[in-house]
């Protein structure tokens, strides 16, 4: 088997796994974090502007981005897929999860967990998005080979799965600060 076929494997199973193996590193950033009240200020900008590009993201490529398993209805070009590029001959761009990138940093900012264990917790996020990037640009080159990019403008309705997100950010940005607040 080619390593090629082998990393858009390791790249379907982690995007198959990637919910589970983001909680799992909440929880131990969360157990070992100490949130202050300073760190969860300069945390918020970075959340903020991860669940903006991520909600502007959405408005491109709806529900796909929801799914179990690494696909496309279409071929997106438009928008922040234009420009979130692994390299220049990447056939699409990965906004997602530069947004995602973004809330992976601002949680580390914001529960302030041992140096050590943020720089674990970064790599393997590289890691890991970068086998799923992989893995769908081989997706993409494969389905959408010939066929022309659509340039869809945004749609807030597509966006809507993104609200799941949002909650989910609100909530782990509550617990950084009712840490704080526990240890006033």
């Amino acid at each position: 088997m080619s390593q090629h076929g082998a990393v858009e494997r390791l790249g379907r199973w982690l995007f198959r796994w990637r919910g589970l193996i983001g909680s799992v590193g909440f929880v131990v950033v969360f157990w070992l974090g100490r949130p202050g009240f300073v760190s969860c200020l300069v945390g918020l900008p970075l959340l903020a502007a991860g669940l903006a590009l991520r909600f502007w993201a959405m408005g491109y490529i709806g529900a796909d981005a929801r799914a179990g398993e690494v696909g496309a209805q279409s071929y997106i070009g438009a928008g922040p897929y234009r420009w979130f590029k692994l390299s220049a001959r990447a056939s699409a761009g990965h906004p997602l999860y530069f947004g995602n990138l973004l809330l992976v940093l601002g949680t580390l900012v914001c529960f302030r967990p041992p140096v050590l264990l943020g720089l674990v917790v970064v790599g393997l996020f590289l890691f890991e998005y970068l086998a799923i990037a992989r893995a769908e640009e081989r997706f993409l080159n494969r389905e959408f080979r010939g066929v022309a990019r659509q340039d869809l403008r945004f749609a807030a309705r597509r966006a809507a799965p993104e609200w799941r997100a949002i909650v989910t950010v609100a909530v782990v940005y509550g617990l950084a600060w009712l840490r704080v607040l526990a240890r006033l």
